[in-house]
């Protein structure tokens, strides 16, 4: 077992596009907002070997659902998803939340929201849920259940929950209710039967015979050498197999007289796999895959074909020659793909503006009804931020990556106040002030707001706010903290779009044009209710982006709109309100669509989109265009490998299926430039092929680096909080974030993309079953290379560590835990 393990990693790491992913990470948030979510990845099974595993399960549960086409394999968090801590004048005990969660947090009668939430909502999921870790997102399994989807009835989904089963200490300590079942939570797996059995209720072969359930021993589960469970640790230092799973797939498991594929996946130290599958590879499939294999006397490769394999395994394999059509770059016109075209949402030609506002309201509305099915994934309106212990209202910014589904977000109930958006071809920001006390003390003020500095200027050039938390509610983190992370390095063509008041007085009197178009560098601030601000907040944003005036308005497009009052059917803002929208003011929408240009063959001509409508403007008051970088198209989009143009037969033609995260995005430049008025709504872009330029990477002083690391913790062993910070050789801070809620023997990780350093962070809190708990550190990796903890104390050489004892109170500031103990530790290494 340990070798195939090591396989798996091996390949992994020697991955050249780092992209292909082996091990199932224990999902960690993305966004901040907590530290533990549900985690997956899918992998197609075609023409390669396929060999994954999922390590360090000692609770969790884990659904893997597999069929000829791919296996998507998950991993749900034990805590707080199924159980929780207990706290009782006898001590702590973990519950079981299928029986002790009260009434208020169950939906109805029944299931705990939770789990619900967590497990049954991902399953269905059909937008994107993220994780911190490698691909960064991933999707539910009913999205590939129908039409052309991997897990259609024609290929023979199976599925295998993988549960824990009680052990000793479970009956010892009575932990649980007496349920004739040898499964630790019998109520969880079955409401997860019965989903898949409705996820696959159009399959009319898909029974409880196609679902199995396995308990596996949680007992010793955990093992320090599997961390970082996602790089599958060291194998050969496993020290026991309890609660690891392999699969392993060949599509060449026999060849005579037919070539048949062939899957296993094996547990712990069992003798036999738990599941298997064995079937006959279509005629296509065999062909495409003995051309791949084919080689000369001397072992060369002699794979001179061209072909393109669709998802139904139905194109004709052709042999490249010169008058082969298909192997030009440029000639694509006799494929056909599968890939879905999709145009941006747009109203009638030439709407009215109740036309215009009626659309508005639509898109909106679908926003809204995204949101409510995952509630707590995704995000997709502004929050107004309001302090109700101060009264008074406070910043709020949203992050959100342009990934491989279609986003729709909505700013509603502006009637004074002022947003910022940034709009990158990878990601945008989006951030709301408030109009007292940020642009004004108050009602009667005429001058510049004393707030204006702390609630406006510092939200988007101070690095002091990533990942800022008030009163237990995370909020975004700035503009510059997001600028330094790379999503708006000028290698992604950041633009801004600023929506702000029009002059109240003018607006009223009539003497305001309309209407009005907005257009990028075109700023009449005589229109504006805030000039002077709007102008100081264009030279903020040039300083981050580090530009001069000239090259940087061209840059920015400002939108006026109509400071009504607030709309009570926009109410509460952060869900987009009732929907009942009284008037079109002070209401804007941002879309995305990676599939956005009409025309396309698929793949060429492919181009991603933004747009951004106002009210109830008939066209977009912000639109471009671009060429899809790879982490932008879908996991079933066809993406043509990268031939020279020149190149009159390429040897090899072929369609491919690529998946993307950040790593590679190195591997496409972009000459899209910044929008104008000549080619906003939807005007063909044309794209250059250029040389691969690298991202560039923020500055920071090598040397001896510090990480800081404060800890909270209410018992001994969950629900720590941290406090982390990093300075560089200078002592200066390049990183700060907050995560809550970690059980000791749990690893949490800094990713490359919050700092500049170029790799994963990771801390393990060390535990053992005996001992004073109070005498248990932590474990840091840095990288790949080096390793340190609370032990190493030798100044004199790096990596080394200094940790103080646990006291009481003393950062009651940063945690509001001043009843609990508190440790700080500066750990150093050679960066």
């Amino acid at each position: 077992m340990r070798a195939r393990f090591q396989d798996a990693s091996k390949e992994q790491k020697d991955d050249p596009t780092d992209t292909l992913r082996n091990f199932i990470p224990h999902g960690t948030s993305s966004d901040g907002r907590k530290d533990l979510v549900p985690s997956a990845l899918l992998r197609k099974l075609d023409d390669k070997k396929v060999t994954m595993g999922l390590i360090n399960m000692y609770g969790c549960t884990s659904i893997v659902v597999v069929s000829k086409k791919a296996i998507w394999w998950s991993h749900f968090w034990e805590g707080p998803s199924f159980g929780f801590w207990e706290h009782t004048a006898r001590g702590q005990f973990w519950r079981d939340n299928w029986i002790y969660t009260p009434n208020n947090e169950r939906d109805g009668d029944l299931m705990p929201t939770q789990f619900r939430m967590d497990v049954l909502d991902t399953l269905w999921a059909v937008g994107p849920c993220s994780m911190r870790e490698p691909p960064r997102n991933f999707k539910g399994i009913w999205c590939e259940t129908g039409g052309e989807g991997l897990f259609k009835p024609e290929t023979e989904p199976e599925v295998m929950i993988i549960a824990p089963r009680k052990d000793r200490f479970d009956v010892a300590l009575d932990l649980y209710p007496k349920v004739q079942s040898n499964l630790r939570y019998p109520g969880h797996v079955n409401a997860i039967t019965n989903t898949l059995k409705d996820i696959f209720k159009d399959d009319p072969d898909f029974g409880t015979d196609r679902i199995h359930t396995y308990g596996y021993d949680a007992s010793d589960g955990h093992d320090k050498e599997a961390d970082p469970t996602n790089e599958g640790g060291n194998p050969f230092a496993y020290t026991k197999m309890n609660g690891k799973f392999i699969f392993q797939y060949d599509p060449r498991e026999a060849t005579v007289p037919h070539q048949k594929a062939a899957m296993q996946l094996w547990a712990e130290l069992q003798p036999k796999p738990i599941l298997e599958k064995t079937w006959e590879v279509p005629a296509c499939q065999a062909e495409y895959q003995r051309l791949l294999d084919a080689v000369d006397s001397d072992g060369n490769s002699t794979a001179d074909f061209c072909g393109c394999s669709s998802s139904n395994c139905t194109m004709e394999i052709r042999y490249c020659s010169a008058t082969c059509k298909e192997c030009l770059s440029s000639d694509l016109g006799n494929i056909t793909f599968d890939a879905v075209v999709a145009e941006l949402p747009r109203p009638s030609s030439n709407p009215s503006p109740d036309q215009a506002f009626n659309f508005l309201k639509y898109e909106l509305m679908e926003a809204q009804a995204e949101q409510l099915r995952s509630p707590s994934l995704l995000t997709n309106f502004l929050p107004h931020g309001v302090d109700s212990a101060a009264n008074t209202g406070v910043p709020t910014t949203v992050f959100r990556d342009f990934w491989t589904n279609p986003v729709k977000f909505g700013i509603v109930n502006l009637y004074g106040c002022t947003s910022v958006m940034v709009i990158s071809e990878l990601a945008f920001w989006a951030s709301h002030f408030w109009e007292i006390p940020a642009f004004r003390a108050d009602e009667s003020a005429t001058a510049l707001s004393p707030k204006f500095q702390s609630d406006v200027l510092d939200w988007i050039s101070s690095t002091e706010f990533c990942w800022i938390t008030l009163r237990g509610q995370t909020r975004s983190s700035s503009l510059a903290c997001e600028v330094g992370r790379g999503r708006f390095s000028p290698l992604w063509s950041p633009q801004i779009v600023i929506l702000t008041p029009k002059n109240r007085e003018k607006l009223y009197s009539g003497n305001l044009q309309e209407p009005y178009t907005a257009q990028p560098g075109v700023i009449d601030y005589n229109r504006l209710e805030y000039p002077v601000e709007v102008k100081k907040i264009i030279d903020e944003l040039r300083g981050v982006f580090q530009q001069t005036e000239a090259s940087f308005l061209g840059q920015v497009t400002v939108v006026d709109y109509k400071p009504i009052r607030s709309d009570p059917g926009a109410t509460p803002p952060e869900i987009g309100g009732s929907g009942q929208y009284k008037w079109a003011a002070g209401k804007f929408l941002l879309e995305y669509d990676p599939r956005a240009k009409p025309g396309m063959d698929g793949v060429r001509n492919r181009a991603a989109g933004v747009d951004v409508w106002a009210e109830d403007r008939p066209v977009p008051v912000f639109s471009r265009r671009w060429r899809p970088w790879l982490c932008q198209h879908s996991l079933t989009d066809p993406v043509k490998r990268d031939l020279s143009e020149a190149e009159e037969a390429p040897k090899v033609c072929e369609c491919d299926v690529w998946s993307c995260p950040y790593s590679t995005l190195s591997t496409q430049t972009s000459s899209s430039t910044a929008s104008s008025s000549s080619n906003r709504a939807g005007t063909s872009t044309v794209f250059v092929t250029v040389q691969p330029t690298p991202s560039p990477t923020p500055s920071f002083a090598h040397g001896v680096c510090r990480i800081r690391i404060q800890e909270s913790t209410n018992d001994e062993r969950k629900h720590t909080k941290m406090h982390l910070e990093i300075q560089d050789n200078n002592q200066r801070l390049i990183y700060s974030g907050d995560r809550d809620d970690i059980g000791r023997g749990k690893t949490i990780y800094i990713s490359a993309d919050d700092h500049p350093l170029g790799y994963d962070i990771s801390i393990t809190l060390d535990w053992a079953d005996n001992g004073d708990w109070r005498e248990f550190g932590n474990t840091l990796r840095f990288g790949g290379s080096s390793k340190v903890d609370y032990q190493a104390t030798d100044k004199r050489k790096t990596p080394y560590c200094d940790a103080q004892d646990w006291d009481y109170g003393k950062f009651y500031v940063i945690f509001g835990l001043d009843k609990h103990p508190t440790r700080q530790a500066d750990c150093f290494w050679t960066c």
